[in-house]
């Protein structure tokens, strides 16, 4: 019985342990990926990585840079609800910064950004009303079409998009960029804790037959 008891606590150590993760080293890509550019700017996402884990990020912040291949902490901030203030956008919204970045979210994961058939022209507006989002600011080219476009994407129905996978990156120093990604599943950590139970419940098994 102690062995189980110690396997249920390590179980539980592990997946308190592992949900928590405020902080995070972000390996940013040499590239975007499209290849997709206009006036010197990448349109998003590029390639990168999230505790070691392949990410896609997306920018939502046309004010800072990164330089290619390299790394840094990050606040991780969940979109579904809760505390905004590791955020960029939270020293000047305060609590308002959450539907500004639901509304960014909705943008490129919910109008087609990254389908296949989207055209450069739809993905640089997509990528100039986030930056509008974020500084109403348009490094693009202040392009009447694509402001037009921005708007109409950002007044559709984004408050009926899930958020829980979607998170933010910040740099708490702010010196880089800031970034969006859908949160890798954390299929690992439920596989090690079915294993651990797995085992735990064999030795139980086990032992009521042996006594």
């Amino acid at each position: 019985m102690k062995i189980a008891k110690i396997l249920l606590c390590c179980l539980i150590v592990f997946v308190a342990v592992g949900a928590r993760a405020d902080t995070a080293m972000l390996d940013f890509g040499n590239h975007a990926i499209t290849g997709e550019s206009y006036n010197g700017y990448y349109i998003s996402p590029y390639a990168g990585a999230l505790n070691g884990v392949a990410v896609d990020l997306y920018c939502v912040d046309p004010n800072h840079t990164a330089p290619w291949s390299t790394s840094w902490t990050v606040n991780v901030t969940s979109l579904a609800g809760g505390n905004m203030n590791g955020t960029r956008l939270y020293g000047s919204l305060g609590a308002g910064s959450l539907a500004i970045y639901q509304e960014m979210a909705y943008l490129l994961f919910d109008t087609g950004y990254m389908d296949p058939g989207t055209t450069t022209a739809k993905r640089t507006a997509i990528q100039t009303a986030v930056w509008y989002l974020a500084n109403n600011t348009d490094p693009l080219g202040n392009n009447n079409s694509w402001v037009t476009t921005a708007k109409n994407l950002q007044a559709a129905g984004w408050q009926g998009i899930n958020f829980s996978n979607i998170s933010i990156l910040s740099d708490p120093n702010g010196t880089y960029q800031e970034f969006m990604v859908i949160t890798p599943e954390p299929g690992t950590l439920l596989l090690f804790g079915t294993g651990l139970l797995g085992i735990g419940r064999h030795w139980l098994k086990r032992r009521k037959r042996t006594s």
